[in-house]
């Protein structure tokens, strides 16, 4: 098998990342969610302040130190704040066009892959994300090529391969605890790899033990968020666990992935009926290899979630496996092309098949997710959450004095009532649960309330009790109150209706008008209670 380039590879993979980057950059003008609002908090405040920021939203501190340095270097505005992702997705692409193109020995086949990963919806969310997993996903891809390159016999440098792997392991559990599946799935699945392809010079103990003091020590320096999450385990039960098997199906885009190997198992068969023998490219199948890894990764996140009572059954947690979705699609079909009968094999028959090979594998991709509405509609969103639309739209009709009070929505939003107002902790979880509200879009004067669901009659009681400091008792005009909560408008409504029963609404409530105004999945209250 020869393999293209190098200087060709760098080319084509720094075609697709500027596409990558072109493609990211286009949504990064809509607002932050609370998420990357978050982010925007943690390094906000002083540099020892980051750290302990950082663990208040259950985050390890080194994206946010690293994203502190890059935001004092280049501004903090939103599209800096998510600049670090929008280049690490881009770099992926990149590396994936070069590591596909190397192992199938055809540079269209690194075209694809990047190019899948590229346009990818998923991958698109991620990498315009100011949090750190478009980091993690270029670190467990490079991990992958790693691996694949220590997999392959003919591959020169492998004392090279062995250090990149360790340090990629190393660096994606610096970013985020998480990568640690993905990457032990990675190590372990190579391992076994290598040994069946029966590798010249196999990675041997130390491949393995080197990987594993990268994850001793990762889980080291990180020892105190990764307990303190723990702990806290149950508060993720509302969205971290599986609700059922289909669930696996939905994850990753598996039609994409299917098509190709479809396609190479028919030609293996057509092959056999016309007692053909394949091409003698001297390839290694990386596929395989791939796919084992996505679906053991996927597999066994689930299974902790379902049964392990570990709830971290989100995409986000596993969001290494998503480039190699991209790589196994497409080495699938160099391996479906290497397979074809030899009535289909002509002079030119690579770049043919290969072309259309990225026709069906890239249009089916966009038409799967659908992601050509997100180009073609302006009000069609990633992330559905106008914080900065809603700040701006309350603090413009606001008046002096007027309360506000913001239900964020966290899986801390209720641990505020369970603290006495003279505990040393509660200032500091109040400061966090403003965080939406404390940054770029600040709304001055606010109060955290707790989970809509739980505790809208406890809070609304109590705010209607409180008059507002900018009334005097000779004052008649109306109380005006403003709420913040991130739930979608027709939701929000149903909740205050059920709160508000009459047998067990505040009285004031009788005296209370509410108008409501909604910004994607947040909604802006506005209660009017009359002094009668």
């Amino acid at each position: 098998m020869i393999r293209p380039s190098w200087p060709w590879l760098l080319l084509l993979g720094s075609a697709v990342a500027v596409l990558s980057a072109i493609i990211r950059i286009a949504e990064c003008g809509e607002s932050l969610w609370v998420d990357e609002l978050h982010s925007a908090w943690a390094i906000a405040g002083r540099w020892d302040q980051v750290a302990a920021r950082a663990a208040a939203g259950n985050q390890t501190p080194w994206y946010f130190w690293l994203l502190r340095v890059w935001t004092n270097t280049l501004g903090s505005s939103e599209l800096m704040l998510r600049m670090p992702s929008v280049l690490a997705l881009a770099a992926t692409s990149g590396v994936l066009v070069v590591a596909a193109a190397r192992a199938s020995g055809r540079w269209m086949i690194g075209v694809l892959a990047g190019g899948l990963l590229a346009i990818d919806l998923n991958a698109i969310y991620f990498g315009s994300e100011a949090r750190s997993y478009g980091l993690v996903i270029l670190s467990a891809t490079i991990a992958v090529w790693a691996a694949v390159e220590l997999a392959d016999p003919h591959s020169a440098g492998r004392n090279r391969w062995r250090w990149t792997l360790w340090l990629a392991c190393l660096f994606g559990l610096l970013m985020h605890p998480t990568a640690g599946l993905v990457l032990a799935v990675v190590v372990a699945a190579g391992w076994i790899w290598s040994r069946l392809a029966d590798a010249a010079t196999a990675w041997k103990a130390i491949v393995l033990v080197g990987s594993a003091a990268a994850a001793v020590g990762a889980f080291a320096v990180n020892a105190f968020v990764v307990s303190r999450v723990w702990q806290q385990r149950d508060h993720w039960n509302t969205f971290g666990v599986p609700q059922s098997a289909w669930d696996l199906w939905t994850m990753w885009p598996w039609t994409i992935v299917a098509i190709p190997i479809g396609v190479w198992a028919i030609a293996v068969l057509a092959a056999r009926c016309f007692g053909e023998q394949p091409q003698n490219r001297q390839r290694l199948q990386v596929w395989p290899f791939l796919l084992s890894v996505v679906l053991a990764g996927t597999l066994a996140c689930w299974l902790l979630a379902s049964y392990a009572g570990v709830p971290m059954w989100h995409r986000r947690y596993i969001v290494g496996l998503m480039p190699l979705v991209a790589w196994a699609t497409a080495d699938a079909w160099a391996a479906a092309i290497d397979r074809l009968p030899r009535r289909l094999r002509f002079r030119g028959a690579g770049v043919v098949w290969g072309a259309l090979a990225m026709v069906v594998a890239l249009m089916g991709l966009l038409y799967d997710q659908q992601t050509a509405t997100l180009w073609r509609d302006n009000r069609v969103t990633l992330r559905a959450e106008d914080w900065r639309g809603a700040a701006a739209w309350l603090n413009q009709r606001r008046a002096p004095g007027e309360p506000v009070y913001v239900g964020a929505e966290l899986i801390e939003s209720n641990q505020l009532a369970e603290l006495d107002p003279a505990d040393p902790q509660y200032e500091s979880i109040r400061q966090y649960l403003l965080f939406p509200v404390s940054g770029p879009y600040a709304i001055e004067g606010a109060e955290p309330l707790g989970l809509a669901a739980q505790s809208m009659r406890h809070d609304l009681r109590k705010m209607l009790t409180d008059a507002p400091e900018n009334h005097s008792p000779e004052d008649r005009s109306p109380d005006v109150r403003w709420m913040i909560y991130r739930i979608a408008e027709p939701q929000l409504n149903q909740l205050y209706l059920h709160a508000n029963q009459p047998t067990l609404a505040a009285p004031a409530i009788r005296f209370t008008e509410g108008m409501t105004q909604g910004f994607g999945a947040l909604t802006v209250v506005r209660l009017e209670t009359r002094r009668d």
